[in-house]
């Protein structure tokens, strides 16, 4: 789940609380923008990455010819 660090008018630039409650400024109705906590994200990424990893396949022996 991402984490929201800030949210910022589009308008007039006004900075609110992580925990506001509203999607539009209540200075000048402008819309909110959202930014996320970066490390919070990449640690999320870097979980989801590991979790999703493929099973690495056994090292193949090489031929065997005839003799």
């Amino acid at each position: 789940m991402p984490v929201i660090a800030q949210w910022e008018c589009a308008r007039c630039r006004a900075v609110f609380a992580a925990d506001a409650g509203h999607s539009v400024c209540p200075q000048c109705g402008g819309p909110l923008l959202v930014f996320y906590d970066n490390p919070a994200l990449r640690q999320t990424a870097a979980l989801r990455r590991k979790s999703m990893e493929l099973p690495r396949s056994m090292p193949v022996g090489g031929i065997i010819s005839p003799q």
